[in-house]
């Protein structure tokens, strides 16, 4: 579960960057 949160987490940031 933790691990997958961790996932989640870094797509998350990686769209955020790659929109700004």
């Amino acid at each position: 579960e933790l691990r997958a949160c961790m996932l989640t987490l870094a797509g998350m940031i990686s769209v955020f960057l790659d929109i700004v």
